[in-house]
């Protein structure tokens, strides 16, 4: 299944909660350089701006994975998913005007 990028108004409190419980069915990973994404593979940062977030996890499939930020806004937006070991990276950014305040890893 590819996963559209998705974009979804959150208040303060949901944001708050975001942070640290999973995002949906997904185990949402602490976005640090080598940070541990559960499944079967670690998550590497490529790169990381004000507005964006790309990286890549290691291992194999049929596991997937991808990126996503959360936007000065409150949208949550996320980026299509790989398969565990696709080392090309995934995508994730904000609108034009907005910040990025969190970001992280999905795991599929």
């Amino acid at each position: 299944m590819i996963r559209l990028a998705r974009r979804t108004a959150i208040g303060v409190a949901s944001l708050a909660l975001s942070l640290s419980a999973p995002v949906g069915a997904a185990a949402a990973a602490p976005a640090d350089d080598a940070s541990a994404a559960g499944g079967n593979g670690r998550c590497y940062t490529i790169s990381r701006t004000t507005t964006s977030f790309t990286g890549w996890c290691d291992g194999t499939g049929p596991e997937r994975y991808g990126t996503y930020v959360i936007c000065s806004s409150g949208e949550y937006h996320s980026t299509y998913t790989k398969w565990y070991g696709d080392r090309t990276g995934v995508y994730a950014g904000c609108p034009s005007g907005q910040r990025r305040v969190a970001d992280g890893f999905d795991r599929f």
